[in-house]
């Protein structure tokens, strides 16, 4: 995003394979997902180890800019850009999520939509986080 020749936002996006370890904490997770997924292949679905994503490398606004709503605008953005004109296949968007103090960052990726992909990156430096677009279906 850009405003008087000043970037105010961007966002880098990288491919990226999401790979899950705890196949029924994943399961649980995706139950949701479940009623707007074809039978056959909710049962396909379940037993991949490795899912396409896209990977959120870098995600940033200016600090004069920040509380205002663009960081949700930019993420809704990219979920919609993957659900009308999604030719790369990706099932979900991940992003390994800054702990700082302060939590800032992984409340704003909780807020909008993001779960942890394990509980042993709830109290990482960096914790990788992923959003499915199935729910967009």
């Amino acid at each position: 995003m850009e405003t008087e020749n000043r970037i105010i936002a961007y966002y880098s996006l990288a491919d990226d394979l999401l790979n899950i370890s705890d196949r029924q904490d994943f399961a649980d997770e995706m139950e949701d997902c479940r009623d707007k997924i074809e039978f056959d292949f909710w049962e396909r679905f379940l037993n991949q180890k490795m899912y396409p994503a896209a990977k959120i490398g870098r995600l940033s606004v200016d600090k004069n800019f920040q509380d205002q709503g663009i960081g949700t605008f930019l993420i809704r953005s990219l979920v919609q850009s993957f659900i009308r004109k999604n030719k790369t296949g990706c099932q979900f968007i991940t992003v390994d999520a800054i702990n700082d103090n302060t939590r800032r960052t992984i409340k704003f990726y909780e807020h909008n939509g993001f779960k942890y992909l394990t509980m042993n990156d709830v109290n990482k430096e960096s914790g990788q986080m992923y959003k499915s677009l199935l729910e967009y279906i």
